[in-house]
C-alpha cells in the first residue's frame, strides 16, 4: 500500500441491491471498489487474486459466515485490512471479530459515512509508519 493512490476495496455482500448501494457509497467517497463477490468462496478467491487494501465483508453469507472468511484471510493475506459490515451481529461476535484482528464491525443500520470512516481508518492502521 502506497500513498498517492486510491484505496483498493473488495466488497463481499450477498444482496445485490445492498452491494450496488455500498459500491456507490464507497466510490463517492473516493475509494476504489475493484471487485465484489456474493459469497464466501467468491470473496476468498477474489481477495487472493487481487490483494486489495481493505475487504468489507457481510457477516451472513449464503455459504458461510463472514467471520469465517476473516479468519482465513487473516492467516493467508495478513496485510489486508478487514471490516465486517452486517445487519445482524451480536456484541459477542463483535468482540470475537476484533480479537481476531478485524479492524471494525459496522452495523448496516448506521449511515454510509460510518462504513467509509471505518474503511479509511482500517487502511491508516495497516499502513506501515514512514
Amino acid at each position: 500500500m502506497t500513498t498517492g493512490r486510491l484505496t483498493r476495496v473488495v466488497l463481499v455482500e450477498d444482496h445485490p441491491a445492498v452491494r450496488e448501494h455500498l459500491v456507490a457509497v464507497l466510490d463517492a467517497a473516493g475509494l476504489d471498489v475493484i471487485a465484489t463477490a456474493g459469497d464466501l468462496g467468491g470473496g476468498h478467491e477474489t481477495v487472493l487474486r487481487l490483494r486489495p487494501d481493505v475487504v468489507v465483508v457481510d457477516n451472513r453469507l449464503p455459504d458461510g459466515g463472514g467471520f469465517e472468511l476473516c479468519e482465513v484471510l487473516l492467516r493467508e493475506v495478513p496485510e489486508v485490512a478487514l471490516v465486517v459490515h452486517s445487519g445482524a451481529v451480536t456484541g459477542a461476535e463483535t468482540e470475537r471479530a476484533l480479537a481476531l484482528g478485524v479492524h471494525a464491525v459496522v452495523p448496516k443500520s448506521l449511515r454510509g459515512h460510518d462504513l467509509v470512516d471505518a474503511v479509511r481508518l482500517a487502511v491508516t492502521d495497516r499502513r506501515p509508519a514512514p
